[in-house]
């Protein structure tokens, strides 16, 4: 039992492990080329993968991009975590002055991922920052610290406007680290520096407008000097200040540790596929005289696909019709001479032996009649096969032929899928197979994720696809409406009752690894303290990550935060909403 956690572990671990490999690689990757020219086929070919690995983590280019954006974004968030507990509001913004340029200096890439990037339209998703909060808003942070030194009078006078200030101070900190990182190697022209780009949200839109229409050239330098005038970023002084940052006691969110059942949700992306499709041909050989559908068209059972050129079958009916007639005549005429030579032998006019061989040819003529009779059906049989007709309602998802081309019997030139019954067709890892049979699905369409549709488990393939190790299941979609079309993405969402050892759900940011293995931040309520604590993981999910010993009940584990704390570390606790 021991062995196999060891190895699930193994396999956890390397796959958050390949996951920031892949980040790290697309943020290289589209710091040197760009959006536009990033794919991934070239991620895969920069980190030795094939690009179904990357998909099985990331289901597409802006799935991924829209990751490293909030991932980024996060760890620029953090920077300014306790600097709310600065009275003094200009202090307030020189410490995350300096927290900006200290974050950007040391992480040079994240810089110009996140303002260098053309092109890069992404903004941080709702679940990582709140428009307008200044809780979780870096410029709304600002822009409320700017108001508050402006309600003060801490301000030059011809300074009134908070969105000016605010743009002045970006202009700022972004020239101290554009200038920082245009001198390392390899460093793009900081031309391309977009000093709005800074969290998304609506505050920080509005001004960006502004900014963007006043930060060139000479008006760039006004601005930085005014800013500099302002604020001093780089005096003997500032060790200081930095050190009397590092000393406020920080405010952590957490969350107390609850044992029990948990609902297990796994999500697989796939398609939309009929259940039936069938491959159509003509039951004769010949040349396609005509085609009565097009790609895509419906069908009713019955209706006509498709037509051979029926002169030759034509001909063949009428010589195995010829045929019929010679050989009802032939044993019209050999009947007749039997039932004359019966009454000679009975006579004794002939002989016995006679008369058989007249009843044996009567009767051979009787077996022609019955043998051109088939073969005249046969014919008529031919004849109507040169029509191709739907064995039932559906929708033409292939066509293999075109008018004028000769097909052989049996030949498949079209397939009909049928539409009554729907499903949809994903990938299942190895891991999952079990839950897979248990588990209760539904269906989400891409094009509509607000509507989810009932499905079960109709067929699970009993060997895994050799190269991604995955096994094909095919889920029935109960009730499909009209809206669900074949080849649609779908994602199958599979949720089951972990009814096994109790176990703890925790949000995947409490969860950092140092080296030797997941760990997670525990606080002692009483003291403020700091403990990492060793954990041991069952599953690892989108967001959140499935333990399954290393914490007791009532425990306080951080939440956020987890790569900037330190062990012993004297933090307030904010009790984090369940």
């Amino acid at each position: 039992m021991t062995s196999t956690n060891t190895s699930q572990e193994r396999r956890e671990k390397h796959k958050i492990e390949l996951r920031s490999k892949i980040l790290d690689a697309a943020r290289e990757l589209i710091v040197d080329q760009g959006v536009d020219q990033f794919s991934m086929r070239k991620l895969a070919a920069k980190i030795g993968y094939t690009a179904t690995a990357i998909y099985f983590h990331f289901a597409d280019k802006e799935t991924l991009i829209q990751e490293l954006v909030d991932l980024d974004f996060i760890k620029f968030r953090e920077q300014f975590d306790g600097l709310e507990q600065k009275a003094d509001p200009i202090e307030r913004i020189r410490l995350m002055g300096l927290a900006f340029v200290s974050f950007f200096s040391r992480n040079p890439s994240h810089f110009r991922f996140l303002f260098m990037t053309p092109n890069l339209k992404m903004v941080p998703s709702a679940k990582v920052v709140t428009q307008g909060n200044p809780a979780e808003d870096n410029y709304c942070l600002l822009k409320s610290t700017v108001e508050e030194a402006l309600a003060q009078n801490r301000f030059r006078e011809e300074l009134r406007d908070s969105d000016e200030i605010c743009q002045i101070l970006m202009a700022v900190v972004h020239g101290v680290v554009s200038n920082h990182i245009s001198h390392l190697p390899g460093s793009p022209s900081v031309d391309r520096i977009s000093p709005g780009r800074t969290n998304g949200s609506e505050c920080h839109h509005r001004g960006n407008s502004r900014l963007a229409a006043t930060t060139g050239g000479d008006e760039m330098n006004r601005l930085t000097a005014i800013g500099l005038g302002l604020f001093i970023f780089a005096v003997p002084g500032c060790k200081k200040e930095i050190e009397e940052a590092r000393e406020i006691i920080r405010p952590v969110k957490v969350t107390q540790v609850r044992y029990g059942q948990t609902t297990d949700r796994a999500s697989y992306t796939g398609v939309v596929k009929a259940r039936y499709e069938a491959e159509l041909a003509f039951r004769a050989s010949g040349k396609i005289l005509s085609r009565k559908v097009e790609l895509g068209q419906r069908v009713k059972a019955g209706q006509v696909i498709a037509e051979l050129d029926p002169q030759d079958y034509v001909l063949s009916m009428k010589a195995s019709e010829a045929s019929l007639a010679m050989a009802e005549a032939d044993a019209k005429q050999a009947i007749a001479d039997e039932v004359r030579n019966r009454d000679l032998v009975r006579g004794k006019a002939i002989s016995p032996a006679d008369y058989d061989r007249y009843r044996a040819v009567a009767d051979a003529q009787i077996k022609r009649v019955e043998q051109a009779k088939s073969q005249l059906d046969i014919s008529r049989n031919k004849l109507i096969y040169t029509t191709l007709k739907a064995d039932h309602d559906g929708v033409i998802t292939n066509l293999m032929f075109e008018v004028g081309k000769v097909v052989a019997e049996g030949t498949p030139i079209v397939v009909v899928s049928r539409t009554d019954e729907l499903e949809a067709v994903v990938a299942i890892p190895e891991n999952r197979v079990t839950v897979a049979q248990t588990a209760k699905a539904s269906v989400e369409l891409w094009s509509d994720k607000d509507r989810k549709f009932a499905a079960r488990l109709r067929e699970l393939s009993p060997n895994a696809d050799p190269i991604t190790r995955t096994y094909t299941a095919r889920f029935h979609i109960e009730k499909p409406t009209e809206e669900v079309r074949l080849g649609m993405t779908a994602t199958v969402h599979l949720d089951s009752l972990d009814v096994g050892r109790q176990l703890v759900t925790l949000p995947l940011s409490a969860v950092y690894d140092s080296g030797k293995g997941p760990r997670v931040w525990v606080v002692d309520p009483k003291t403020g303290k700091l403990t990492s604590r060793e954990i041991r993981v069952k599953e690892y999910h989108q967001d959140t990550i499935l333990i399954a010993s290393g914490l007791q009940v009532g425990d306080h584990v951080v939440t956020g935060g987890t790569q900037k704390l330190d062990e012993g570390l004297t933090v307030r606790v904010v009790l984090d909403k369940p």
